[in-house]
């Protein structure tokens, strides 16, 4: 597909033809300064969460949205974990049975 041919206008990212960017970091707040429109923001720590740069920082801050919280992509998986050893009781070899 020809990206001219839907209207795509895009900015390289050290001078390569990267469709999406994906950073991590711990606060969203210090990519305001120099986001990239189409990048992506991977948010660790306390409060994960993934993020989408809409606007690419210039005078102004980048516009930045935050995606809506993530789930389990398997439907069996219960958010349960009555034993405390970090896996999920729903897909936990030996659940308690508490």
């Amino acid at each position: 597909m020809n990206p001219e041919g839907i209207n795509y206008s895009g900015q390289y990212l050290n001078n390569t033809e990267y469709r999406i960017k994906i950073r991590t970091g711990s606060d969203i707040e210090n990519a305001k300064n120099d986001a990239i429109c189409g990048e992506m923001l991977l948010v660790t720590g306390a409060s994960p969460a993934v993020y989408v740069c809409t606007e690419t920082a210039g005078e102004n801050d980048a516009v930045i949205y935050k995606l809506p919280d993530l789930h389990p992509s398997d439907p069996a998986q219960s958010g349960v974990d009555a034993d405390n050893d970090g896996l999920d009781d729903a897909v936990d070899p030996n659940p308690s049975n508490s």
